[in-house]
């Protein structure tokens, strides 16, 4: 007798969320708990780091292109986190879903980001830093899609 991965689900008592723990992998309304909290808090830093002035190791922009490299990093990191917050989350989602969702929460934070950065003293908003946010994403979604591709062919 085979079970299928939605049998396994055991509620979790909550009031305003619906919390499902399958295996080791507790998930909320769809997403897995340690990459979403991880997403956020990632989120958080990131904001963080846009409205200070003066952020910690400001004398590392002084290199050529560094700001870009640190965008384009970080936000691979965050679209990496929002997706592995979907792939571990024990759910069907189509593959559109799972490559879409966190490619265009990534871009869209980092709209937002520089729309925020317009309204800090000392900061500035860049065009580029958009384009480096968003091909931080687009990298990272491209390498889910060929590592499944991969995975599929054997």
């Amino acid at each position: 007798m085979s079970f299928s991965p939605e049998s396994r689900r055991k509620p979790i008592e909550t009031r305003d969320a619906a919390v499902f723990e399958t295996g080791t992998t507790v998930t909320i309304r769809g997403f897995e708990l340690r990459y979403a909290c991880a997403t956020l808090v990632w989120c958080a830093i990131i904001l963080w780091v846009s409205i200070t002035p003066n952020p910690p190791g400001r004398e590392f922009f002084l290199l050529p292109m560094a700001d870009k490299i640190v965008h384009f990093c970080g936000y691979a990191l965050l679209c990496w986190l929002a997706s592995m917050s979907l792939r571990k989350a024990g759910r069907p989602y189509r593959i559109e879903t799972l490559i879409i969702v966190p490619l265009v929460f990534s871009i869209l934070f980092g709209i937002l980001n520089e729309l925020i950065q317009m309204t800090v003293e000392a900061r500035s908003d860049e065009l580029a830093d958009v384009v480096a946010d968003a091909l931080g994403a687009v990298v990272v979604q491209a390498g889910f899609l060929c590592r499944r591709r991969r995975i599929s062919e054997v």
